[in-house]
C-alpha cells in the first residue's frame, strides 16, 4: 500500500493522506508517512494543502511506521521514475538483505556495517555515513542503540538479545553523509511544561493524549485553531521538537530500504 500510488503528476499529500488513513483503519500510524524525492533523505511530509507533485523522474523514498499500543514497526522503500536509477534503488536494498542475514544477538554492529558498505560501495554508490538503524521500544521511534551503515566507527557494540530493531541502509551518488535543511511539518513532544498561556497548556495535553512522544504532522492538527501558531511556541519553549528536513550534502539522489526485526535467542524475525 503506498508505493504502488507514487507516479508522475501524482499529489504527494493525496498519496500520503491515502495511506495515513489506511493504516488508521487497522491501526495508528507512528509517525507521519515521510517522502523524500531525489537528494532529500529524510524528514518530510507534506504540509495541509501542500500542492507538491511527484516527479516526471526521479527516485522518491517512502518511509512508513505502524503502532498497535505504542508498539512499532517501522519500514520504507524506494521507487524510480521515469526509469532513474535503478541501480542505486537496487544498492540499498540488496544491502538491507545482506544485513538481515548477520542480524542475530551477538552479532558485532561493524560487521553488519561492513556488510552494508561493501554491497554499496561494490554497486558504485556510497552508503550515507551519519544515517542509521536504530531500536525502537514501546512508544519510543529511536530508542539509543544504532545500527550503522558503515563498519567505519570505533567501539564494535554486539547486538543484545531481545530487542526490536529497524535496519534501513541509505545509499547515494553524492558524497554520502547528509545536512539538516530547514526545519518541515514534523514534530514530537519532548516534555510538557507549564505556561502562563492556558490555550498552550490545553494543546499540550491534547498532544501527548493523541500522540504520546510519537512524531506527528501539522496537518493532523487540522481541528485545532491557530495549530502553526502554537507549534512555533512550543517549539522555542523546547516543548516539541521540530524535525530538519534532511539533505544529501552534496544534491545526490538517495535510495533507502528499511526493515523493522525482532532479535532474540530463538532467532531474528521480519516484522515489515
Amino acid at each position: 500500500m503506498g508505493m504502488h500510488m507514487i507516479s508522475p503528476g501524482a499529489s504527494v499529500l493525496e498519496v500520503v493522506e491515502e495511506v495515513e488513513d489506511f493504516i488508521r483503519k487497522r491501526a495508528f500510524p507512528a509517525f507521519p508517512v515521510n517522502v523524500g524525492i531525489g537528494s532529500v533523505a529524510a524528514h518530510f511530509t507534506p504540509s495541509s494543502g501542500d500542492s507538491m507533485r511527484f516527479p516526471r523522474s526521479g527516485v522518491v523514498k517512502f518511509d512508513v511506521g505502524v503502532h498497535v499500543e505504542g508498539y512499532i514497526a517501522d519500514t520504507a522503500g524506494t521507487v524510480s521514475l521515469g526509469g532513474s536509477n535503478p541501480r542505486l534503488v537496487q544498492a540499498s536494498k540488496d544491502a538491507l538483505e545482506s544485513a538481515i542475514v548477520l542480524v542475530r544477538p551477538g552479532a558485532g554492529l561493524r560487521s553488519i556495517g561492513l556488510a552494508i558498505e561493501n554491497v554499496i560501495k561494490s554497486a558504485g554508490f556510497k552508503p550515507i555515513s551519519n544515517l542509521t538503524g536504530h531500536s525502537i521500544d514501546r512508544f519510543n521511534l529511536h530508542a539509543g542503540f544504532s545500527v550503522y551503515n558503515t563498519g567505519n566507527f570505533e567501539r564494535d557494540e554486539a547486538i543484545p538479545d531481545s530487542i526490536v530493531i529497524a535496519v534501513e541502509p541509505f545509499a547515494t551518488d553524492g558524497q554520502g553523509y547528509v545536512v539538516s535543511g530547514k526545519s518541515g511539518n514534523i514534530f514530537s513532544l519532548i516534555r510538557r511544561k507549564r505556561v502562563p498561556d492556558e490555550e498552550l497548556n490545553m494543546f499540550q495535553q491534547l498532544i501527548e493524549e493523541r500522540y504520546s512522544t510519537l512524531p506527528f504532522a501539522e496537518r493532523w492538527l487540522q481541528d485545532v485553531e491557530k495549530r502553526n501558531e502554537m507549534l512555533r511556541k512550543l517549539v522555542r519553549l523546547k516543548v516539541l521538537h521540530s524535525y530538519e528536513i534532511l539533505m544529501e550534502a552534496g544534491g545526490g539522489a538517495v535510495s533507502q530500504w528499511e526493515h523493522t526485526l525482532i532479535v532474540d535467542d530463538e532467532g531474528t524475525v521480519v516484522t515489515t
